[in-house]
């Protein structure tokens, strides 16, 4: 048998096993009379709100890798987007949609350290913008919880991140004695 073959058998192994599993181990006829019953328009609304957040996701990609000069088209994009995102979903974190959408757009003709200056600017793109979301929506959450020390954290990670920014994009302006530090380089 070739090394092809194994591969093959051994995946179909395991998925008839987590299928066998999943049968045996959960109430499929539960779940599927819940799933009949969902309202067809939330469905559809959510589905929306999905390609919605996808475009933008796309389109903020699409910006940082401009910025960078490693372009790929928007459909290009889209599909390695899409990828990552399920191998977000179906991997234990989400550090390895990201690895695959390095390697794709490896893959596609950018540059190495392109496809990874493209993706972790983007991943700090985003995080950079939840926190804004959860410090502009903080003061809706402090009327529920009163006086709490915990009410800083968020302005705290705010400020860090801003610092964090800040710092990342003046790293090719620091003294030259930092810049033959491997890590200082790198990250710059």
């Amino acid at each position: 048998m070739t090394r092809n073959t194994v591969f093959f058998l051994l995946k179909l192994c395991v998925s008839i096993a987590l299928i066998t599993f999943i049968a045996l181990n959960f109430d499929l006829k539960g779940s599927a009379e819940r799933l009949l019953s969902i309202d067809p328009g939330y469905v559809g609304l959510s589905v929306v709100v999905f390609v919605g957040l996808l475009f933008n996701n796309v389109f903020r990609w699409r910006i940082v890798m401009l910025a960078i000069n490693a372009s790929l088209d928007f459909w290009k994009t889209f599909r390695l987007l899409y990828a990552g995102i399920f191998f977000n979903q179906t991997l234990p974190s989400s550090v390895g949609g990201d690895a695959v959408r390095m390697y794709l757009a490896r893959r596609e003709g950018l540059s190495l350290q392109g496809a990874i200056n493209g993706v972790m600017l983007e991943r700090v793109a985003t995080v950079s913008g939840l926190i804004l979301l959860v410090v502009v929506t903080q003061p809706f959450l402090l009327s529920r919880i009163g006086d709490n020390p915990a009410k800083f954290v968020f302005p705290a990670l705010a400020a860090v991140a801003l610092m964090g920014i800040v710092v990342v994009m003046l790293l090719d302006r620091f003294p030259e004695r930092f810049q033959t530090w491997k890590i200082v380089r790198g990250i710059g």
